[in-house]
């Protein structure tokens, strides 16, 4: 019926008509097929992009194991490791006596104290009561334990001089942060 009705019109309306059906179907695969086709395209581009900046950001971690390693084995021994609490706190008060000896500071009354647990680590802490020194042993024990491996540091120190004498008298507080030795190892 509609193909009769066209033989009827004149050469330049069905020529008209054929354009105007073939923009419709042009417009119609435009919508339906190029337009979610380029959408697609698009985001499998930004995925491949993103995966490449994740695959050169794994490469570069990958390639700086070596160095890292290298790194870490520089700075292995700055943190102790100790199989319990207590072997950590006796190598502590091992390592304090020690210093204290070679320097000529007496440690009259220590205790331990409670270790802070952190995720990663330990900090275990050594509270000395009472201590006597001259100031030049003191600079020294104190230059000991800053140049001593195994992270030890005093968080406080209190001392006055002993009256009619060049001795020191104080207190200080020591800790130490030790991680928890490797299973099995």
């Amino acid at each position: 019926m509609i193909l009769d009705r066209m033989d009827r019109l004149g050469t330049r309306e069905q020529l008209g008509i054929g354009l105007a059906a073939l923009a419709l179907f042009l417009l119609v695969v435009d919508f339906a097929v190029v337009k979610p086709l380029l959408k697609r395209t698009a985001t499998v581009r930004a995925a491949a992009a993103q995966e490449a900046r994740r695959l050169a950001y794994c490469r570069a971690v990958v390639g700086a194991a070596p160095a890292t390693r290298a790194e870490y084995e520089d700075v292995r021994d700055l943190v102790g490791r100790a199989a319990s609490p207590d072997e950590a706190a006796g190598q502590m008060i091992g390592e304090i006596d020690e210093m204290a000896a070679r320097s000529g500071v007496l440690l009259a009354r220590r205790r331990s104290g409670e270790p802070r647990k952190f995720s990663y680590c330990e900090e275990h802490v050594m509270e000395v009561t009472e201590f006597s020194a001259q100031i030049s042993q003191l600079l020294a024990f104190l230059y000991e334990i800053q140049r001593s491996p195994g992270m030890l540091r005093v968080t406080s120190l209190k001392f006055a001089p002993e009256k009619g004498s060049s001795v020191l008298k104080g207190s200080m507080e020591i800790t130490k942060i030790v991680a928890p030795a490797a299973p099995g190892g």
